[in-house]
């Protein structure tokens, strides 16, 4: 080959292989490179034989000269071909994995058996009441069918400031109220009505303490009528006041009490203007025994125990004033225990069943206070000072009558201050034998009428007295007067005239001897004083 042929061919050559360089950096320059690969959906619940599509994304998408290759991690569980279609085999769970260009993407997969649906699910029990806070109650769930492919059972409770519920069923008191406790399976639904009545009673045996705290109205009314029901008659009620209500409704209406004890119950209500048992608080409960109130209670109001006639005995240490018809018609009540009483008001124990009247600090008493008390023998009141009126006028317009008016076993009176004794105080009193009143003054009508086993009255200051005083006194034999000074009586004082004082030695101070008559009859001398033949008369001084 000559030499010009030989630089032709070189040429050639040059220009092809610059042409190759060129065309080849333009073809790389082209490709562009994958930068991540994902897999939708990323996981996949699917049952036995059942299949799926899933899907690779390449990105970015321009991405160039990528395939994708997918592969199970147990082919026994699910199986993927090549496109990316997922087949149920059995039951468990498999990843399948899409790769491409050294990147990878997941699908977690679970393969169930066939989907069984929950039909019913019920609670039992379906309704619960608890008494006691912090008190637990299993609840069991019962599903329908119990083969359902989700079991799983999920507790709530409408209110848990009442009751709570735990992820097991588990109920747990909290306060008083209603609840209402769900269970859930699936899509159905079951309930309990949760009632929470905390019981603020505790009994033992026939005795019920009940716990006023923080306790209403309805729920010492409903511990009450509990405790009775379990054969309580003997109550003890501690706290305060206001739950019990007596005013409004009393929590032991029909309730039989054997005894009743009141005296840790404190904030008592006004009752004129002092803390007492309100008015008509136990009116006509004929099922009460005993009763004791607290030092605090210092007021009994109008008709309290009014018709109690199974009451038998009252403790109250702090009483001062027994307002009108307290306990009038407790016809059995035989004993009461006041000894701060300073104010008995108008038929307080009218015709009761006491035995005795024992107010040592009591100062006035009103009109038939103990009127028709059978039983009562013996009275103290040596603070009292005035039983009544006493003067001229007309009886139909006084009051502070008949204190112890039919108390016809009345035996002993102790008043040592007693200055005024009313109209017919002590009238009927059939077994009063004898009667020392030394600071008595004036006396009001038929004091001592039909007191017929009366026998010797001693009246060292007495100066009046009104009309009947001593009227049907058949066995009286003594009388002493010697008060000195005038003593004003009037016409039928002493009844008819001559028809008792007859039979009665008098005894005047020497200062009314000049009023005494000496006549002298076909039997010897006889004695007249203000009209009326004595049996004897003596003058001391």
């Amino acid at each position: 080959m000559n030499s010009k042929f030989h630089n032709l061919f070189k040429l050639m050559t040059v220009i092809l292989s610059m042409t190759f360089i060129a065309c080849s950096s333009e073809d790389e320059e082209n490709i562009v490179a994958m930068t991540q690969i994902t897999v939708s959906p990323a996981s996949l619940v699917l049952n036995v034989g059942e299949t799926e599509d899933l899907e690779a994304t390449i990105l970015p998408e321009e991405a160039s000269h990528v395939s994708v290759t997918w592969s199970s991690s147990d082919d026994k569980v699910a199986a993927v071909s090549q496109n990316g279609t997922v087949t149920g085999v059995s039951e468990g769970n498999a990843v399948i994995t899409a790769s491409a260009g050294g990147k990878s993407a997941t699908c977690q997969v679970t393969i169930a058996t066939e989907t069984i649906e929950v039909e019913s699910i019920e609670i039992s029990p379906s309704a619960l009441t608890m008494t006691e806070k912090g008190e637990t109650v299993q609840l069991t769930a019962e599903i329908t069918p119990e083969n359902a492919t989700d079991p799983q059972v999920i507790w709530a409770s409408s209110d848990e400031m009442v009751a709570t519920v735990t992820s097991e069923g588990l109920v747990t008191a909290v306060a008083e109220g209603k609840a209402t406790i769900t269970a859930t399976a699936g899509e159905k639904t079951a309930s309990c009505e949760v009632t929470v009545s905390i019981s603020i009673a505790e009994i033992e045996g026939n005795k019920a303490t009940i716990d006023l705290t923080d306790a209403t109205s309805e729920q010492v009314i409903q511990s009450v009528s509990e405790a009775s029901a379990a054969g309580v008659t003997h109550f003890v009620i501690i706290g305060n006041y206001a739950a019990l209500d007596f005013a409004n409704a009393n929590p032991f209406d029909g309730i039989a009490i054997e005894m009743l004890d009141l005296s840790g119950v404190s904030g008592w209500p006004s009752v004129g203007g002092q803390p007492g048992m309100p008015e008509k608080a136990f009116y006509k409960h004929e099922l009460i025994q005993e009763i004791i109130l607290p030092e605090e209670v210092k007021t009994v109001g109008e008709y309290a125990f009014y018709k109690c006639t199974a009451l038998k005995k009252v403790t109250a240490p702090g009483i001062e004033t027994l307002t009108n018809y307290a306990f009038q018609y407790c016809t059995a009540l035989e004993s009461v225990d006041m000894t701060q009483v300073k104010n008995i008001e108008k038929c307080v124990f009218f015709e009761t069943a006491l035995k005795e009247a024992n107010f040592p600090q009591t100062t006035i008493i009103g009109a038939m206070s103990f009127y028709h008390c059978t039983s009562l023998i013996s009275v103290n009141m040596p603070e009292l000072v005035t039983l009544g009126e006493a003067t001229k006028g007309d009886q139909t317009k006084r009051t502070g009558a008949a204190m112890f008016y039919g108390c016809t076993s009345l035996e002993n009176i102790s008043l040592p201050k007693a200055v005024t004794i009313g109209d017919e105080a002590f009238n009927g009193c059939k077994t009063l034998k004898e009667v020392n009143l030394p600071e008595a003054t004036n006396f009001g009508i038929a004091v001592f009428s039909y007191c017929n086993a009366l026998t010797e009255i001693a009246l060292p200051k007495a100066n009046f007295f009104s009309q009947d005083v001593f009227t049907n006194c058949p066995a009286l034999t003594t009388l002493k007067l010697t008060y000195p000074g005038s003593i004003t009586v009037d016409s039928s004082t002493f009844g008819p005239v001559n028809s008792q004082t007859k039979n009665i030695d008098l005894t005047l101070n020497t200062s009314n001897k000049y009023q005494i008559q000496a006549i002298d009859g076909p039997h010897g001398f006889t004695y007249q004083w203000k009209n009326h033949q004595w049996k004897s008369i003596t003058c001391i001084p």
